[in-house]
């Protein structure tokens, strides 16, 4: 049994006692950021400050990294003194602006009961608008994210990179007043924001007992502290002895809604249908960001029951892939394109498209080859309008050989057992990580990544009668990511897309228009959105660049 808390405390030592070691309450690891000299320096203490050098014995074993463009890079500390004080400072690249820190300290003794206690910790300096980067969870077996977003403070903890719901949350804020407050069911509590130095603590507890190191235990606590600067302001706050307590809303959406387990992995480009009122997913990345490998690609199609609502089941095993697509017609399942890793984790990429189109056999659980696509495809989106399946945009990866732009969109007739890929009118863009649906008797090519020109908010319109390509309303939301890693599908007969800007839109029946229907507290992209009926849709997996994989649900309404 695990318990998470999100707790910030300023306490007294009680130190060592009758020659037996005990817990040092109020003594966590920290790191912070000189504000004076510009060094990250870690200690050991109350809080980000030097305390006695004797407790830092067992900090020096502290993995230690920093951020490197939206990755953790592996670093080191040396040791400074200052008469019976002492702390570590960190070797950083110079404007270094996220650090962690990672160590197992050892078996401890509190009363009759022992522990094996496991600090975390995390450094971040926040900017108007900016937020820390997820990939802390790469590196910590706890973290906290957080993000600024118009006058709020967003903050999240990640225990195993999944959000910790329904956590109490205790804040040092830049005024030094304490807030004592719960996250909400995707673990997220938001408050007003001011420039200054907040300190923040999480705890996680595993009752489950064990051995470290030759001692016994009766549980583990894991501790993350995370010293966070907001708008580049470095002043050090002190916990106020009387607690203030704040409670703070924030906007459900779909409170009453359907709620479904969560998915077992976290995914992104992974391919996602519904069939026979069951939930499918397959394939996907599930390794470290930026990196790609044959053992991060997700080779479980993984099944949901919509009706029963009960948990994931594990239907079948296949090839490792992600950048497909999956969609569903008349009870079937087909899966088509993406890539697959042939390279090991560390070793160079090797990274090749297949033309592999498949059907599974239900009965005999496994994939069936059906007429391969007419090349490898990957990072493309497909859709299935009346008894077609429609394939457009992506890219193939070639491995040494380079990638190719795919300039083609494609057809394949479900209806004719003899039915053979059939190449469209060439589209007018060149584009991969799109997403593609319809409306009425027009294909809608939504987004993506341009081979020039980079993301885009631009859509596109494909005549199902006359064959004719045209440009579309583009997507009205902020900045050109907007339309990057969307999903859509037809809902009820209409448009609904959801995009990386947390906005979810429906297209306006004469085409002209994008309309909002929802805002979500946090973006998705590389996601899927399915319809549940003709009014209800759900958001599965995907990430966002803020707290990075979603395992949860979402089920919204058009």
């Amino acid at each position: 049994m695990i318990r998470c808390k999100l707790i910030l405390s300023v306490v007294m030592l009680l130190g060592l006692l009758a020659g037996r070691v005990q817990l040092a309450h109020g003594h966590f690891v920290w790191i912070a950021k000189d504000a004076k000299t510009g060094e990250t320096k870690i200690f050991f203490g109350e809080g980000p400050e030097p305390d006695q050098k004797k407790f830092l014995k067992g900090v020096a074993k502290l993995k230690t990294w920093q951020l490197q463009g939206d990755e953790f890079a592996a670093t080191s500390m040396e040791l400074r003194e200052d008469g019976d004080e002492g702390w570590f400072v960190a070797k950083t690249n110079k404007g270094c602006a996220e650090f962690a820190g990672d160590v197992t300290y050892g078996v401890f003794s509190k009363g009759e009961s022992s522990m094996l206690l496991h600090y975390c910790a995390q450094y971040g300096s926040l900017q108007t608008g900016n937020s820390l980067v997820a990939r802390t969870g790469s590196v910590l077996p706890l973290s906290i994210v957080a993000g600024a977003k118009g006058k709020k403070i967003r903050i999240r903890v990640l225990a195993a990179g999944k959000r910790a719901a329904e956590c109490e949350l205790v804040i040092v804020d830049s005024q030094g007043k304490t807030h004592e407050v719960k996250t909400n069911a995707k673990g997220l509590f938001a408050m007003d924001k001011a420039a200054g130095r907040y300190l923040i603590r999480a705890k996680e507890v595993d009752s489950k007992a064990g051995k470290y190191e030759g001692k016994d235990y009766s549980e583990k606590r894991t501790y993350c502290t995370l010293v966070l600067d907001v708008d580049g302001q470095a002043t050090v706050a002190t916990a106020n002895t009387k607690a203030a307590t704040v409670r703070a809303k924030i906007a459900q959406n779909d409170s009453d809604a359907k709620k479904f387990a969560d998915i077992p992995l976290g995914l992104t480009s992974f391919g996602g249908a519904i069939a026979n009122n069951k939930l499918y997913v397959y394939g996907g990345h599930i390794g470290k960001a930026h990196s790609y490998y044959e053992s991060g690609q997700n080779k479980t199609l993984y099944e949901l029951d919509l009706h029963s609502q009960g948990e994931w089941k594990s239907v079948a095993k296949g090839l490792g892939l992600q950048g497909l697509a999956m969609v569903s017609h008349k009870g079937k399942l087909y899966r088509l394109g993406g890539f697959h890793a042939h390279n090991k984790e560390g070793e160079k990429h090797d990274l090749r498209s297949v033309k592999d189109f498949a059907v599974f056999d239900f009965a005999k659980k496994q994939w069936q080859q059906l007429e391969p696509m007419p090349e490898g495809r990957s990072s493309f989106d497909a859709v299935v309008i009346q008894n077609s399946i429609y394939v457009v945009g992506g890219w193939a990866m070639k491995g040494t050989e380079g990638i190719e732009w795919s300039q083609t969109a494609i057809k394949f007739d479900l209806s004719n057992e003899k039915s053979k890929w059939e190449t469209l009118p060439e589209p007018p863009f060149k584009r991969r990580a799109l997403s593609v649906g319809f409306q009425g008797d027009k294909l809608v090519a939504v987004g993506g990544m341009q081979q020039k020109g980079g993301p885009t908010k631009k859509v596109s319109l494909f005549d199902l009668n006359t064959g004719k390509w045209s440009d579309g309303p583009e997507l009205p939301g902020d900045g050109r990511m907007e339309g990057f890693g969307s999903s859509c599908f037809n809902v009820g007969g209409q448009m609904v897309a959801s995009t990386y800007g947390g906005n979810v839109y429906k297209l306006a029946e004469d085409f002209s228009k994008w309309v909002v229907i929802s805002k979500l507290e946090e973006g998705r992209f590389f996601h899927r959105l399915l319809p549940l009926n003709d009014k209800e849709f759900v958001l599965v997996g995907g990430a966002s660049m803020e707290t990075g994989k979603f395992y949860e649900l979402e089920v919204l309404s058009k």
